[in-house]
C-alpha cells in the first residue's frame, strides 16, 4: 500500500471512530487514547494528520458520514434553481428527513447534544450552521420569472423544518406512538413529513 493510500485509510478509520464513540457514549468518550484505541492506530497521527482532537472532529463533522450535502438535499443546482418555490419545498423537505434517517449515527450524536454543551458540541453545531448557510443561499436563489415568491424567513423556516425533523426522529429511535401516530410506520412517517411540507407551502404560497 503506497505512502498516500494508507494516510487515506488511517484517516477513514479515525473519522469513523469518532462517529462510533459519539454516538455509543456521547461526548465524554472522546479523546484522543479513546479514539485511537477505536480505530487501532497510534495517537501521534492524529496531531500529524489533524493538528488535534479538534481538528480531527471538524473532520468528522464535514464529512458526508454525519451531515447531508446540499446537493444530497436540493439535488444538483442547475437542476434546482429551476423549480418553483412549491417544488423546491416538496424536493427539499422529504429529502433532508430521508438523509438523517439514514444515518442512525448522526440522530444518535443529536441525541447527545442535547444534554451536552463542551468544545466538542460545537464543532459539529459550527459545521451545521456554515451548512445552514449555503443551504439557504441556494435557496434564495431566483426561481423562474414566471414563479415570483413572497418574502419569507428562510432561517425561521429552516429552524422550524430541522427541529421537526430531529425530534420527531429522535422519539422513533425509542418509542412508536407519539400524538397519536405510530412513528416507526412508513405510512405516518411519510404523514408527518406531508404535513411539514403543506405547512411549509402555506407560507411559501399563500393564497391569493
Amino acid at each position: 500500500m503506497s505512502k498516500r493510500a494508507s494516510r487515506i485509510e488511517t484517516e477513514r478509520k479515525l473519522v469513523e471512530a469518532v462517529g462510533d464513540l459519539l454516538a455509543e457514549d456521547g461526548f465524554s468518550a472522546v479523546g484522543v487514547n479513546a479514539v485511537c484505541a477505536r480505530a487501532g492506530v497510534n495517537k501521534a497521527l492524529i496531531y500529524r494528520y489533524y493538528g488535534g482532537l479538534d481538528g480531527l472532529l471538524q473532520a468528522y463533522g464535514e464529512s458526508g458520514d454525519f451531515w447531508p450535502s446540499v446537493d444530497e438535499v436540493t439535488g444538483p443546482i442547475n437542476d434546482f434553481v429551476q423549480l418553483t418555490g412549491a417544488e423546491r419545498v416538496r424536493r427539499f423537505v422529504p429529502a433532508y428527513v430521508a438523509a438523517l434517517e439514514r444515518r442512525p449515527r448522526t440522530l444518535a450524536i443529536l441525541a447527545w447534544e442535547t444534554v451536552t454543551r463542551n468544545a466538542l458540541t460545537a464543532h459539529l453545531e459550527t459545521v451545521r450552521e456554515t451548512w445552514s448557510m449555503a443551504l439557504g443561499e441556494r435557496l434564495s436563489i431566483p426561481g423562474p420569472e414566471s414563479d415570483p415568491q413572497p418574502p419569507v424567513d428562510l432561517p425561521a423556516i429552516g429552524a422550524i423544518i430541522s427541529a421537526t425533523t430531529h425530534y420527531l426522529l429522535l422519539r422513533a429511535r425509542h418509542i412508536r406512538i407519539y400524538g397519536g401516530l405510530n412513528l416507526q410506520s412508513k405510512a405516518d412517517r411519510d404523514r408527518w413529513v406531508e404535513m411539514l411540507v403543506q405547512m411549509v407551502l402555506a407560507v411559501v404560497e399563500p393564497p391569493r
